[in-house]
C-alpha cells in the first residue's frame, strides 16, 4: 500500500511503529506484520487479540490465493479477538 502523508503524532498514532499504543504488544497496526501479497491492509487498521498479532493470519478464512483471491482491508478500521474474515 503506498503511504500517504507523513503520519503527525497530534492527530494519532504512528501508521508505521507495530505497536502504536505503547505496553500494549497485543496491538499492532497490521500493514505492519508480514503479511502474503495476496493482503492489502490500511495504514491505520489495528489488531487486537490477547494472543498477540501473529493469530491474525490464522483468522483469515475461505482464501484461495491460488484462484487469484485478495483480501483488501480498509485504511481505518479496527479487528478484534475471534473476528475472522471469509
Amino acid at each position: 500500500m503506498p503511504k500517504d502523508l507523513p503520519p503527525d503524532p497530534r492527530l494519532g498514532p504512528d501508521p508505521d511503529a507495530l505497536h502504536p499504543v505503547p505496553d500494549h504488544a497485543r496491538i499492532p497496526v497490521l500493514r505492519n506484520l508480514p503479511l502474503p501479497d495476496a493482503v492489502a491492509v490500511g495504514a491505520y487498521t489495528y489488531y487486537d487479540d490477547p494472543a498477540g498479532p501473529g493469530t491474525f493470519l490464522d483468522n483469515i478464512l475461505s482464501h484461495s490465493a491460488f484462484l487469484g483471491d485478495r483480501l483488501r482491508i480498509g485504511r481505518f478500521c479496527a479487528l478484534a479477538a475471534a473476528s475472522a474474515s471469509s
